[in-house]
């Protein structure tokens, strides 16, 4: 499984969030002159839960409260409550955009309290959301991760996944940002779903990864592969001819989707053998089937993607064969 982790660790505005704030931090951490101020210290029961009369410093060491209930609801298994907890973080966060007077004002506190950092307005809403927020559901992921090698498709970590995305979302983080947080989960839930045999859920977290990233090599082959494994897995492989019909029915939309792959990403070459293999399956449930001609047809896609594969060249000439048979059949 996938270990989620932002790679732009370089230089922090606030601590760790395992780490007890002492005011000699300040020196290394810009941010944490609004954690030890009194404003932060003295945070009243209305202050904390309801949000009342809240300045700038105390606004933001509510989201660090709330933090802090959602963490030790997470803890003792109350999930529904933490989500409550991490829902009413996003809802804050989205009433104070980038542009909100909100940051402006907090990055003064930092520099009329002694940060030895230079913050921006912009530079700390972003550190807000990333270091307080997205690395704590980044350490929940990994750690639902650690615990099982199969997750299932509603395993925890695919809902704090949901939060990142959610959390990325507002902060406009860069494609790469996205890559490395968002793309390994994506392909994680779509592997558990698969295993798990919801082809929905898998054909779309496939589809959002294709989605997010286009241009991605590494995720177009991965893509490709799921959802050939996902046809296949959808077949009943039953030897009648009805169900051999059937199976190829089910086929043809995942055919056409792999056509359609290939033409959006013509430089995967692995996509372009998945094809081939699929529209060679598909031949053979269509000739199983008694369906000759259109299985003729099916085989041609087949060669085309893949010219010099020597079996799906021997199942057009048996194809071919057949049907030569059946129109040179005596009528009765």
């Amino acid at each position: 499984m996938a270990i989620l982790r932002r790679s732009d660790y370089s230089e922090r505005l606030f601590p760790p969030p395992a780490q007890d704030v002492k005011s000699i931090d300040t020196n290394q951490y810009a941010a944490a002159v609004l954690m030890t101020t009194g404003d932060a210290q003295n945070l009243s029961f209305l202050n904390r839960i309801a949000g009342l009369r809240l300045n700038r410093t105390q606004w933001l060491m509510q989201l660090l409260h709330l933090r802090r209930q959602a963490m030790a609801a997470e803890a003792e298994g109350r999930q529904e409550t933490a989500d409550f907890f991490f829902r009413e973080i996003m809802l804050k966060l989205k009433r104070a955009p980038e542009p909100h007077a909100m940051w402006s004002d907090l990055v003064q506190n930092i520099a009329a309290g002694g940060g030895k950092q230079s913050v921006t307005a912009s530079k700390l809403y972003r550190a807000t959301i990333n270091e307080l927020f997205v690395d704590v559901h980044c350490a929940l992921y990994n750690a639902y991760s650690a615990r099982s090698a199969e997750p299932s498709v509603d395993s925890r970590q695919f809902a704090h996944l949901a939060h990142i995305k959610n959390l990325l979302i507002l902060s406009c983080a860069p494609e790469e940002t996205q890559r490395e947080l968002i793309g390994p989960g994506l392909r994680d839930q779509a592997i558990a779903a698969l295993r798990q045999g919801s082809l929905r859920a898998c054909s779309d977290s496939v589809e959002e990864l294709l989605k997010r990233f286009p241009a991605d090599r590494e995720y177009s082959e991965t893509g490709a592969t799921i959802l050939f494994e996902c046809a296949l897995k959808a077949l009943s492989n039953a030897k009648d001819d009805g169900s051999a019909r059937a199976d190829a029915a089910r086929l043809d939309g995942s055919t056409r989707r792999m056509d359609r792959f290939c033409q959006e990403r013509p430089d995967c070459g692995h996509a372009f053998a998945l094809a081939g293999r699929l529209h060679h399956v598909r031949a053979v449930k269509l000739a199983n089937g008694d369906l000759v001609a259109e299985a003729l047809v099916e085989i041609e896609q087949a060669v085309a993607y893949c010219p010099e594969w020597e079996e799906a060249k021997q199942a057009r000439a048996q194809i071919e064969e057949l049907l030569k048979a059946l129109t040179t059949k005596p009528r009765s």
